[in-house]
């Protein structure tokens, strides 16, 4: 399952995070968690989660999360949540907070490592939670959209246009030869990906992958699912959200791309929510999209912002250029292939 190991790049520490819960009416022991892409995490007592959110657009990011969490409270494919957002001091500068009830279970990506569920039941319970969060249908008019032009800009947390922040690299790096070659047509290519408005959209996670779906295992079988992590939430064609939990899963091992996962991950989803022809035929864009813009990202963030950052860090996008290129160059992404993959039962509305 593909994932980079955020334990090796510390994102923040709250300062007085007992008084921060405090101030969000929460009480108990804290105890530092695995950092997200943009927050800080913590364990207070046994039950609740206070996520510190840093950056320039901590706020906004903050105060989406818990409305994003409301919006979702029907479905249970989210963590509820119980306060905030309040200021708070990090490491890293100023933060906003809010609390949410702890999410039972482990991340699918380290519980599919350590043997405890297998690829294929994890992958079936993501395709179930993206599937029942969908069906319901749900908008949140403080999320961005994906199709905004300047979502790539948000996606990766700057001010100027994403070719600019390339320019902060080295001439000589193949990951921006690569992005820049044939007059950025990979770039545009994501970018009118992103844009279209010709299918089915609502509220999206915007980053389901591994790391970010909670399951309770019992003996191998899945008993729960909950997706966290919602600071990518974003409103957009509902299949984005299904090829962003493709790459991430159904890419590894000798194969390279895993039909028999992602068979699972996809029967599963359309057992909550079946999806048409349009949105089918839509994925392998969709999913080259996520790709490089997951890899631009990563190199951004370990090259650009933290230029210190460990090695495996720094080499961390290498391998969403991989599937990207994947996604480019070999026949599995024919429509064809795709539709029957799905089977004809899931194309009908």
């Amino acid at each position: 399952m593909a994932g980079f190991d955020k334990a090796s790049v510390d994102v923040a520490e709250v300062l007085g995070i007992d008084g921060v819960a405090s101030e969000l009416g929460v009480h108990g022991e804290a105890v530092k968690l695995q950092n997200g892409g943009c927050a800080a995490n913590y364990l207070i007592g046994d039950d609740v989660v206070v996520k510190a959110v840093v950056g320039p657009d901590a706020r906004e990011l903050a105060a989406l999360q818990v409305r994003v969490l409301e919006a979702v409270a029907g479905t249970r494919v989210g963590p509820r949540p119980i306060a905030g957002p309040c200021a708070c001091e990090t490491t890293r500068g100023a933060g906003w907070a809010i609390a949410m009830e702890r999410a039972p279970g482990e991340a699918a990506n380290v519980l599919e490592r350590e043997g405890k569920v297998s690829k294929a039941a994890a992958c079936g319970a993501i395709g179930d939670a993206l599937g029942t969060l969908h069906a319901a249908n749900l908008f949140v008019d403080e999320a961005t959209n994906l199709g905004d032009p300047r979502f790539l800009e948000r996606f990766l947390r700057v001010d100027g246009e994403v070719e600019v922040e390339l320019s902060k690299g080295s001439a000589d790096d193949p990951f921006v030869g690569w992005v820049r070659a044939d007059d950025w047509r990979r770039l545009k290519k994501v970018r009118a990906a992103l844009a279209r408005t010709d299918i089915p959209a609502g509220l999206l996670h915007g980053d389901p992958y591994t790391d970010n779906v909670l399951l309770v295992v019992d003996d191998g079988t899945v008993a729960s699912s909950k997706l966290v992590d919602w600071e990518d939430a974003c409103i957009g064609p509902l299949c984005y959200d299904v090829a962003c939990a493709l790459v991430a899963a159904a890419f590894g091992g000798r194969e390279g791309f895993e039909v028999s996962v992602a068979k699972k991950l996809l029967e599963a989803y359309t057992r909550r929510r079946k999806m048409d022809e349009t949105e089918v035929r839509a994925l392998p864009d969709l999913m080259f999209a996520n790709a490089v813009a997951c890899a631009l990202y990563r190199w951004h963030q370990f090259h650009v912002v933290d230029p210190e950052a460990p090695a495996a860090a720094k080499a961390a996008h290498l391998e969403m250029q991989a599937i990207a290129t994947k996604i480019e160059n070999e026949k599995f992404l024919l429509d064809d292939d795709l539709l029957l993959l799905l089977g004809n039962s899931s194309t009908e509305r």
